[in-house]
């Protein structure tokens, strides 16, 4: 078993020339003289798993800034500062609903899954997303036992 030494998993022996590292995604040469820790490669250009996300603020601008085209001086400016008071407002929203689900993607939860269904069915009410909260930051153990 050898040990990652950007990140410290435990990373499996395999016979492949080039082995990557299962939590932070790092390629390193797999050497095989004994106790050796393997030199670290560049890790290769992956293209984002973000999609296209960015898009849906662009689409929801484009069908409730038209309505401002219409309206006069005051109303629109009325209009326009309602609206980017909702649109702040339902983002932070967003992000606080998600943010157990969120914390526990960027810490590798071994249990992501189960944690985003709690948070999607259960974060509606405060106790079920205080849950998802607490198990997103509690620290995981190794299959050894030891934290």
């Amino acid at each position: 078993m050898k040990t990652c030494p950007e990140c410290e998993a435990d990373i499996p022996d395999i016979e492949d020339d080039l082995i990557t590292c299962p939590k932070c995604e790092n390629v390193f040469e797999n050497r095989k003289e004994a106790g050796s820790q393997g030199i670290p490669r560049e890790t290769p250009k992956r293209k984002s798993k973000t999609g296209y996300w960015y898009l849906i603020p662009a689409l929801i601008l484009l069908c409730v800034i038209p309505p401002a085209f219409t309206m006069s001086g005051s109303e629109a400016t009325e209009y326009a500062l309602s609206l980017t008071a909702v649109l702040v407002l339902g983002v932070a929203a967003f992000y606080g609903y998600f943010a157990p689900s969120i914390i526990a993607k960027r810490h590798h939860h071994k249990n992501l899954n189960a944690l985003v269904a709690l948070n999607i069915f259960l974060g509606w009410t405060f106790i079920g997303w205080v849950v998802a909260l607490v198990w997103a930051l509690m620290k995981q153990q190794s299959e050894a036992g030891e934290q």
